[in-house]
């Protein structure tokens, strides 16, 4: 029940036991990223510590990095770009950024824990490194480290490092990036004049301007090429709107807004789609390939599909490839499902899973008979267990012995029975409740955590149509006081599943507990289920003041008939 991946202890770090894997699942699931973070916290963290949780990045940032500079050393340098890329799509997801990196404000330690610390904090670092050069970076992280050695640091102290050995102000770049909110936001435009030979390129910010978020100021790369000529050069942006022209000797093929990746910026750029496929096809720019196929996204036409099937079957590196099964999934038409069923064949095994995810995002005879044909060839545990996760909407007996079959099947870390259980749970079907039953009695003491707690929620979820659910709620109450907290968590999620009121009770003993521990939670959470399944139907509530109205009409209308019949029989 470690909640973490590592912690960084001062001279020795503690891994938890998941970080293990068997040869079978060959590089689908790894633990070097997690050891060189760790790793790195031995100098950022433990070496020097920051000063107070406000600049917690100078503890997380800094390891969060210092593993994506030991991928790239390991797997070259597209493994860095590939984290950088990875990086900025989750750093841009959060719409509402409402602080800097560095914020005082926080109630709870835990508050500075997130997405700020980890990857923008590394993103600043990255930014940092591109604007110094590798080698007058690795002066200034020496000269920081040195002089704060065994000590306490905050940021100021990291951009006195980098004043020292550059000779330059570096106020407002910690300013704007690390106690400033936010990142640029580019609207970015091109033309191309023929008779002046000059390439036009109009850069906007559009990211929300307020006294707390100004503008920003940062020198961006821009690339333009073709067969005949490859022209770089670095402008410095510093207004809201700017335009840039270029001397060429002919028409770009390919345009290219930061193409080492040096800047956090959510640039809305929209090339032509000849250009567009121009750059997919460049299989040396990786980053630029991920972006073509994201915009690609947007209109996944059967010329764009096949562009991206032979993406999918002949790209260098495994992103790439995986990007655009995740895309063959999107656009979820005829063509799309067959580049992928022709796709199936991959060396890299993360690869081989993101075709076997994609076609489980079908519901197609074809693809159902390719999951099953892979669960038959496949040796990698990981995979099987995604082509059974994708099983899930096949409601037939052949599947379902399939998932009865896999739920018995041994696997490290039972990774095959935790996906049958999830299959079998978006099944529900309570026909399969014996086969979970006897699984869990044979299996209890000695299954992981999450699969138990797995084991725990299916039950639940299965019999929560069940005329007579004692037997049931009876089972999920005797892991409450389990040892283990995943699983006391799982048995009062599956509570909630069940829909019983007569868990109510038992569960309401929970919202007493402290706030940190995450069976407060859940609990609240399962009443919450329990009491708006017993909550009366707003629709069937009309119905009844509908009928009750009918009924009062119809007594009145009764009175009216009867006096009529008494008036008419007194007449002579």
């Amino acid at each position: 029940d470690f909640h973490w991946g590592g912690m960084e202890n001062t001279s020795l770090t503690t891994l938890n036991d998941k970080t293990l894997h068997t040869a079978e699942t060959e590089n689908l699931f790894e633990s070097n990223s997690l050891v060189a973070h760790e790793l790195a916290h031995q100098w950022f963290g433990d070496f020097v510590t920051c000063k107070e949780w406000s600049h917690t990045w100078l503890n997380e940032g800094f390891a969060t990095y210092y593993d994506w500079l030991w991928q790239g050393h390991f797997g070259g340098p597209n493994e860095t770009l590939y984290a950088l890329y990875g990086a900025a799509k989750g750093i841009f997801s959060n719409a509402n950024e409402t602080r800097g990196i560095v914020w005082r404000k926080y109630t709870n330690p835990g508050e500075m824990f997130n997405y700020l610390a980890y990857p923008k904090g590394a993103w600043v670092l990255h930014m940092l490194r591109s604007e110094l050069g590798a080698d007058l970076y690795r002066k200034a992280i020496h000269l920081y480290l040195e002089s704060h050695a065994y000590g306490s640091v905050t940021s100021e102290d990291l951009c006195a490092a980098v004043e020292n050995v550059s000779g330059k102000s570096y106020e407002r770049f910690f300013d704007q990036w690390v106690n400033g909110i936010g990142a640029p936001q580019l609207d970015v435009e091109y033309a191309w004049d023929e008779k002046t030979k000059f390439a036009k390129v109009t850069v906007k910010q559009t990211q929300k301007i307020t006294e707390t978020a100004p503008l920003f100021q940062f020198p961006l790369v821009l690339r333009f090429a073709n067969q005949h000529e490859n022209f770089e050069q670095s402008v410095q942006v510093r207004e809201k709107e700017e335009v840039f022209y270029f001397s060429l000797q002919r028409a770009p093929d390919l345009v290219r807004i930061d193409p080492h990746s040096a800047l956090l910026a959510k640039v809305n750029f929209k090339p032509p789609r000849p250009m567009l496929f121009a750059q997919l096809a460049e299989d040396g720019d990786i980053v630029g390939q991920l972006l073509a196929l994201d915009q690609l996204a947007d209109k996944p036409d059967k010329d764009a599909v096949a562009k991206i099937r032979r993406v999918l079957q002949s790209a260098k590196h495994y992103g790439v490839r995986i990007r655009a099964a995740e895309l063959l999934q999107q656009a979820r038409s005829d063509e799309s499902l067959a580049a992928l069923l022709d796709s199936t064949n991959q060396a890299d095994a993360r690869v081989r899973n993101s075709v076997m995810k994609a076609l489980g995002g079908f519901y197609d005879s074809s693809a159902r008979m390719a999951l099953l044909r892979e669960l038959k060839t496949e040796k990698n545990p990981g995979i099987q267990a995604t082509a059974i996760s994708g099983l899930t909407a096949y409601q037939t007996s052949e599947v379902k012995e399939v998932l009865t079959r896999f739920l018995n099947v041994p696997s490290y870390r039972d990774r095959l029975s935790g996906a049958a259980l999830g299959a079998i749970k978006g099944q529900d079907d309570p026909a399969i409740t014996e086969a979970v039953l006897e699984f869990l009695e044979r299996r209890s003491k000695e299954l992981p955590s999450n699969v138990l707690g797995a084991c725990l929620e299916t039950i639940g979820s299965l019999q929560r149509q069940a005329l007579k659910k004692d037997s049931a709620r009876e089972l999920l109450l005797s892991y409450l006081n389990h040892s283990r907290e995943q699983v006391r968590v799982a048995a009062i999620n599956g509570l909630g599943n069940l829909e019983d009121p007569k868990a109510v009770a038992v569960l309401e003993t929970f919202k007493s507990i402290n706030e940190n521990k995450p069976e407060k939670g859940a609990a609240e959470k399962a009443l919450e289920k329990i009491r708006n399944i017993q909550k009366p139907n707003e629709e069937l509530k009309g119905l009844r003041t509908e009928l009750s109205t009918l009924r009062e009409a119809g007594r009145e209308l009764k009175k009216e008939v009867e006096m009529l019949r008494k008036k008419f029989e007194a007449k002579p």
